[in-house]
């Protein structure tokens, strides 16, 4: 394996053409080729005036539920001063998993989405963008990082690498919120333009709103293609669903039937509300990835992310190729997802709080890469930092290579993932936030029925097995502390005369 035909969905863009790419698509603008495997689609970005100023790359639906058309005619002259700014602000109305490719006779630039899920890595030497790093022209002959791989644990144990880094030294992942300026090859922070206060909206509206954005999303993607949703347990799965309901007869829902609790509790409760709601749902069959699907996947996502769907390739031969499949990533965001209980605002984020927080290794590339995107955070307060770093080291630098992983769906998109989107979310009172009331209000106002199943609870059985879990451990619990009291006393007898015999 391992073929150019097998990296679905990548892209190369540099200043020479790959003839290891021979049979992708290939398009050349100025000093610059394209190259795209089948499975990505591709629209050229034209002037008002028809000039052709780049490309942009995946599944893009605007703000009303439009695809992005095989020809996207911007509505202003590329030649104009603000004509940079004009686009970056287009770009915050599309939602779904793209990047953008933006070259003028001002400004040559590299755009990823809001959480970079179309994710994207580059390299100065090579003077080459990429899907991941196995694009790299001669990336067999540039130096790799094992000492990294080795902190990590990667392919081993679970893990992916933040800040940035990739297995390799000269190449580096362009983080969400940045542009590449592929005149200089340096990233760019384009937003946030500034901090996201309390807008003072009334939450109810805000939500509504950005139910409104969903929506249009989930109607723009099912105009382009049927669907596959994912349906879960959880909260961002269900809100996609309540966002769902006006096109209903175009999704196949489906649950991976991974062989661990929280998955059993998936299936439970996905067939439960698909029963009740009349859903044209399905349960994936568990299959045991190979060593060569794994090793495959990793060759496709770069070697930089190690996880759960990793060990479940092996099911990915069950997509529907005709599909485009949409996860609830993202919904997360406006739950303050990693926020701690006790996080204040006002409280400061130091480098180690950093690194110890999120359980990253102390090394001395990965503490100079964290230093300086700490130190560039156009925020203060602390829980936008932790805002931020979600957006783009979590979704960034884990969500967004993984993607590249499974191969058998027509395409893969976030629906939450729109920048329009993310500000509302962020918008929401801190309060709000914290207590975790958007999925409830969200699917209050669009489907409320929804909301008799509970949410990541265990149904029928499985809480019965739950109980027993629970009682067993404090069982367990309960004779450890036993005998640590009976033995105490013995351990002291005996080891005061052993002091006095070493004395």
């Amino acid at each position: 394996m391992n073929r150019p035909v097998d990296m679905v969905g990548q892209f190369l863009l540099a200043k020479a053409e790959s003839p290891a790419l021979a049979d992708w698509s290939k398009q050349k603008l100025g000093q610059w080729i394209l190259h795209w495997h089948p499975h990505l689609p591709v629209s050229e970005i034209r002037s008002r005036a028809g000039a052709h100023v780049g490309w942009i790359m995946g599944l893009a639906v605007d703000t009303e539920g439009r695809e992005s058309p095989p020809v996207w005619y911007l509505p202003f002259d590329c030649d104009e001063a603000d004509a940079a700014t004009r686009f970056e602000s287009l770009l915050n109305r599309l939602g779904g998993r793209f990047a953008a490719v933006f070259l003028t006779s001002r400004t040559q630039r590299f755009y990823l989405d809001a959480s970079g899920s179309l994710a994207a890595i580059y390299c100065e030497d090579r003077q080459a963008v990429a899907a991941s790093c196995n694009l790299i022209p001669q990336v067999e002959n540039l130096q790799e990082n094992l000492a990294l791989l080795r902190a990590f644990g990667i392919p081993c144990s679970d893990g992916y690498l933040p800040f940035g880094l990739t297995p390799w030294f000269r190449i580096s992942r362009l983080l969400p919120n940045h542009y590449l300026d592929l005149s200089n090859w340096t990233p760019v922070r384009h937003w946030p333009k500034s901090t996201w206060a309390d807008s003072g909206r009334n939450p109810e509206d805000t939500v509504r709103h950005i139910a409104a954005l969903v929506e249009a999303f989930v109607s723009g993607a099912a105009k382009q293609a049927p669907l596959q949703v994912s349906l879960t347990a959880g909260y961002d799965s269900r809100m996609l669903l309540a966002c769902s309901r006006p096109n209903l007869r175009n999704i196949l829902f489906y649950t991976d039937a991974i062989p661990d609790f929280c998955a059993r509790m998936d299936c439970a409760s996905a067939r439960r509300i698909a029963k009740r709601f009349a859903l044209d749902h399905s349960v994936t069959a568990w299959r045991e990835a190979t060593k060569e699907q794994i090793d495959n996947w990793l060759h496709r996502t770069g070697c930089c992310v190690v996880d759960r769907i990793t060990r479940n390739v092996g099911m990915d031969q069950q997509s529907d190729p005709k599909r485009i499949k949409l996860l609830g990533l993202g919904g997360e965001v406006g739950r303050g997802w990693v926020w701690q209980p006790n996080d204040h605002p006002t409280f400061p984020l130091s480098l180690d709080q950093l690194l110890r927080r999120f359980h990253f290794p102390q090394l001395d590339i990965l503490v100079c890469e964290s230093s300086k995107w700490l130190n560039k955070l156009p925020a203060a307060n602390l829980l936008e930092q932790l805002d931020l770093f979600y957006l783009e080291q979590r979704l960034g630098c884990w969500a967004g290579p993984s993607m590249y992983g499974p191969m058998g769906s027509r395409f893969i998109a976030y629906a939450f993932n729109c920048r329009n989107i993310y500000e509302e979310m962020l918008s929401l009172p801190v309060d709000y936030r914290r207590e975790r009331r958007l999925p409830k209000d969200l699917i209050r106002l669009t489907w409320p029925e929804l909301l008799e199943f509970p949410f990541n609870q265990p149904l029928g059985l499985l809480s019965l097995e739950l109980k027993a879990k629970h009682c067993l451990a404090a069982a367990k619990r309960a004779i450890g502390n036993s005998c640590a009291r009976r033995i105490k006393p013995i351990l002291a007898r005996i080891h005061v005369p052993l002091a006095h015999h070493r004395a």
